[in-house]
């Protein structure tokens, strides 16, 4: 590890950009005493925040960042599958996937940043990255393996990480043909098809590139909700390609829809999820017309288009297991008071100047004390009650009138935070830790400096280090000012 004054140090000196303050040098160095996950973040974001200083050691910062990295908690982000509701368990953990706080998408983030500053460093730590193994997902599970950094970060070095004598030798060509040919899976094959839609290749580089995926559609196999979830995004990727391949006068638009035919019925009559078949948009149709009439336009007559009506599944298995929020007696009460005190039992929400009256604020005052007394074991999961209770604290803070009981909800928010942390769930917490800080530092000045305060002043490292991170360590910010 190293301070950020060795990493200035080591920086060459560059004219026209801030030295770190003392509050920036402080972050960076406190970056190393939270768990990973959290330093590789704060260390990716700073570099990209030129008000810090750190410009000019951003390369060594980037390097720190992705050490970090390598040890974080999750190994692979898991997003909700698109269109479930959100108020769910796997609906929160999606959410918490989607602030790329894993092993994965940080390192591959950084690549990406790394990639704009030093293109050959970028390359030999994309190397370094271990790819990713995301295994099958089973049916009654409404998430699934979000692997688009890691190609972004792919398709970055492909394209700036060599050098013109490495080119003529075809190095880059080596690097991406050898992402696709490990891409085994609808998890990965849709992420990868998706980022090369808009790469530039040469004929030749399109003739290969195509090629290469051709024959990963035609081998490869996976789950039915991996499948299905992926879909859409593998369908525009692969048409995307073959009218590229058509337009620039190159033989692969054939090959290309064979494969993702073979591809598509293969899934089709395998085992499926039963949300799935019933789901007459699980499988988007506008895929498969567009793959049809892409089947007539440039005049392919070798490949038979799909006839979705006529493929019967092989089996079928049971469908997701949804766990919504809100069935304990406590946050069933809990979100029928938040309503009634919105809604009035009405369709609009009542009006901030009518919140004033005694019997409202008696129950708004009963809402803050049922919410108060909740406790953990009422709940199934520790994630569970960190989600509820949070935003049910969350919906308490934005009802208050603008009073000392708004500012009471925002501290009573903040509380709970301070409280709440947990080792395995660092991300949904952190979920919620940004929101809070949005929160106080969209509040009044007054309340924000008190809740920033008790943030920083928490005995939790983290909830420091992000506050700094959040003020942008500016003077001033911390007082309200």
């Amino acid at each position: 590890m190293k301070s950020s004054a060795l990493i200035l140090a080591m920086s060459a000196v560059v004219t026209g950009y801030a030295e770190p303050n003392t509050c920036a040098r402080q972050l960076i160095d406190r970056s190393f005493s939270v768990p990973p996950e959290f330093g590789a973040d704060v260390l990716l974001r700073a570099t990209a925040d030129e008000s810090l200083g750190y410009v000019r050691a951003r390369k060594e910062l980037l390097e720190e960042a992705f050490t970090l990295a390598n040890s974080a908690h999750t190994d692979v982000p898991r997003k909700s599958l698109p269109g479930k509701a959100v108020d769910t368990r796997d609906g929160y953990a999606g959410l918490a996937a989607e602030l790329k706080m894993d092993r994965l998408s940080l390192q591959s983030r950084i690549v990406h940043a790394m990639a704009a500053i030093a293109p050959r460093r970028a390359r030999e730590l994309f190397e370094q990255i271990r790819p990713p193994d995301t295994g099958a997902t089973p049916c009654k599970s409404t998430l699934i393996a979000d692997l688009g950094e890691y190609y972004k970060a792919a398709l970055s070095v492909f394209a700036v990480g060599f050098d013109e004598r490495e080119r003529r030798k075809e190095e880059h060509m080596t690097l991406l043909l050898g992402v696709v040919a490990a891409a085994k899976t609808p998890q990965q094959l849709a992420p990868l098809a998706a980022a090369l839609r808009s790469t530039a290749f040469s004929p030749d580089e399109l003739m290969r590139v195509s090629g290469a995926i051709s024959g990963t559609l035609s081998e490869a196999r996976g789950d039915d909700r991996s499948f299905t979830a992926t879909y859409t995004s593998l369908s525009f990727g692969v048409l995307r390609l073959m009218v590229r391949c058509h337009e620039a006068g190159v033989a692969c638009a054939p090959t290309l829809a064979e494969a993702y035919g073979s591809y598509t019925l293969t899934h089709l009559k395998g085992t499926r999820c039963a949300d799935n078949v019933s789901d007459t948009k699980a499988v988007s149709h506008n895929g498969i017309i567009e793959f049809n009439r892409l089947l007539r336009s440039l005049a392919i007559t070798d490949v038979a288009p799909i006839v979705i009506e006529d493929v019967r599944p092989h089996k079928i298995q049971p469908e997701a297991e949804i766990v919504p929020f809100w069935t304990s007696p406590t946050a069933r009460a809990v979100l029928a008071k938040i309503r009634a005190l919105r809604f009035g039992g009405t369709k609009s929400e009542i009006p901030v100047n009518e919140r004033m009256n005694n019997e409202w604020l008696q129950e708004f005052e009963a809402l803050t004390q049922m919410i108060a007394d909740w406790k953990a074991s009422e709940e199934k999961t520790p994630a569970d009650y960190l989600h509820q209770k949070a935003l049910a604290l969350k919906e308490v803070t934005a009802l208050a009138p603008a009073t000392e009981r708004r500012r009471q909800a925002l501290l009573a928010q903040v509380n709970f935070l301070t409280q709440s942390y947990s080792d395995k769930m660092r991300g949904e917490w952190l979920l919620h830790l940004h929101w809070v800080l949005r929160a106080v530092l969209g509040a009044e000045s007054s309340d924000r400096g008190k809740a920033l305060s008790l943030l920083q002043h928490s005995g939790n490292p983290i909830l420091g280090l992000y506050v700094d991170l959040y003020s942008g360590c500016r003077e001033g910010a911390l007082n309200g000012r």
